[in-house]
């Protein structure tokens, strides 16, 4: 999979490329600035790799979600680190800025989810309510967002995948109400 983020992006990056300096049709962006650099810095350009559905992927390797066993969170945190030794291993190889990064992708997480259960059925393990077809993947690397881990728990262990992230992390935190009151959180 991770051979088919190489090339998705490299197609992107040769697209950019191409608009921006052999079709020129965003010249706003080309032009020079006093510094003599490009408006828009396209050596810059970061290459992204989000991901979701973590937890779910160790319940299907290992039996647990992330919270679930110890076994199953090393797995997972073992993965994340594979995934970003290999965004560095692509910034090594081609000169680009690759990044591994925690996004909130609810929406990929809910199409991700249905398309699994429309080619595995009963076989994808999802969230949600299946019946309905309102099912979807944990997002990033948090643990399942109903399970009883206390705050703290959750905090740590989400706090935990966001220095092998160096794109961006994302911790969600339930506080049971919309508009919580700042003195029950601080207690």
């Amino acid at each position: 999979r991770l051979g088919i983020i190489k090339d998705a992006l490299t197609i992107k990056h040769g697209i950019i490329d191409n608009r921006l300096h052999e079709s020129k049709i965003l010249p706003f962006l080309t032009q020079k600035g006093k510094d003599g650099e490009e408006y828009y810095r396209f050596k810059d350009l970061t290459h992204t790799v989000g991901f979701v559905g973590l937890n779910e992927f160790t319940k299907v390797h290992t039996g647990a979600g992330l919270h679930e066993a110890k076994d199953a969170y090393d797995f997972g945190m073992d993965l994340i680190k594979y995934m970003r030794d290999w965004a560095d291993s692509m910034t090594d190889l081609t000169g680009w800025r690759w990044t591994l990064t925690q996004t909130p992708a609810e929406s990929t997480a809910g199409r991700f989810a249905r398309l699994d259960r429309k080619e595995f059925g009963n076989r994808a393990i999802v969230n949600g309510d299946p019946e309905k077809g309102a099912v979807y993947y944990t997002n990033s690397s948090h643990a399942q967002v109903n399970a009883d881990i206390p705050l703290f728990e959750r905090a740590r262990m989400d706090g935990e995948f966001h220095p092998i992230c160096n794109g961006g992390h994302i911790s969600h935190m339930f506080l049971g109400e919309g508009t919580p009151d700042p003195e029950g959180l601080m207690s």
